[in-house]
């Protein structure tokens, strides 16, 4: 994973929006954007959140889309966890499926779900 991976996960979030309009929405310039895009510009945690709240991308977007971030099997993890009884399993189950519907990750749910 290189700066580069992380410039295609924010031309990826940005989709139609121009470099120009989403300098602006965070308060840079379109050159520093083209510049974050071609991988040369560092990105900051700052920034980031800033880019996906701009792109009404959800947390950790950038991240995952660069490869930094993998999902894990939390659907699992929460069903084969002893210390968790089966009300409250199905209480954490459904809080963390929701949860995914809601970052737009629906299909992620529905696999999380069939388990």
């Amino acid at each position: 994973m290189t700066p580069m991976d992380l410039g295609r996960a924010v031309d990826k979030a940005r989709a139609k929006m121009s470099q120009t309009e989403l300098g602006n929405a965070i308060g840079v310039s379109q050159p520093v954007i083209s510049e974050i895009i071609a991988g040369k510009q560092n990105l900051s945690v700052l920034q980031m959140a800033a880019i996906e709240k701009a792109t009404g991308r959800p947390p950790g977007y950038i991240l995952r889309a660069a490869g930094y971030l993998v999902d894990l099997d939390t659907a699992g993890a929460i069903r084969s966890d002893p210390n968790i009884d089966d009300g409250a399993r199905r209480t954490v189950l459904g809080a963390y499926e929701n949860a995914l519907i809601v970052e737009g990750s629906e299909s992620a749910a529905r696999k999380a779900a069939k388990r």
